[in-house]
């Protein structure tokens, strides 16, 4: 089937699903993932948009669709970026390795570090005094 071929048949199916009622909640739980929650015609609508997003022409170097299903989300759940379709989609992440830190952050980190070891040798010589005091040392 071509694309010619399924927009056809994703309009068809856009026509039988009427917008009105349809609902559909993206819920975010304890940030380990989403929940998609919905009526029967939001899933079906959600549907369609994906399709949708699927077939739409892109020029060239671009990935990001005109299909939104902020329509169906309403006020309560996570609202939806416009949908993105890459051919290699792990490429849209950044990798999770470290990030090289730059001269300000070294030079900050060092300095609170100096400052802390300094506070904690000083802490131990006051209380080693107060000590010797109160012994009449």
């Amino acid at each position: 089937m071509n694309d010619a071929e399924f927009q056809q048949r994703i309009d068809e199916l856009d026509q039988s699903i009427p917008k009105d009622g349809a609902k559909l909640l993206i819920a975010y739980e304890e940030g380990v993932y989403c929940e998609f929650i919905a009526n029967k015609a939001g899933h079906l609508r959600a549907g369609i948009e994906m399709l949708r997003a699927a077939v739409e022409p892109l020029g060239p170097g671009e990935s990001v669709t005109q299909v939104n299903l902020n329509y169906l989300v309403g006020e309560r759940g996570l609202l939806v970026r416009p949908l993105i379709r890459r051919d290699n989609v792990e490429a849209a992440f950044q990798p999770a390795g470290k990030k090289k830190m730059t001269v300000k952050q070294y030079a900050g980190r060092v300095g609170c570090i100096t400052i802390v070891v300094c506070l904690v040798v000083f802490t131990l010589i006051g209380a080693a005094e107060v000590f010797y005091w109160i012994l009449g040392k």
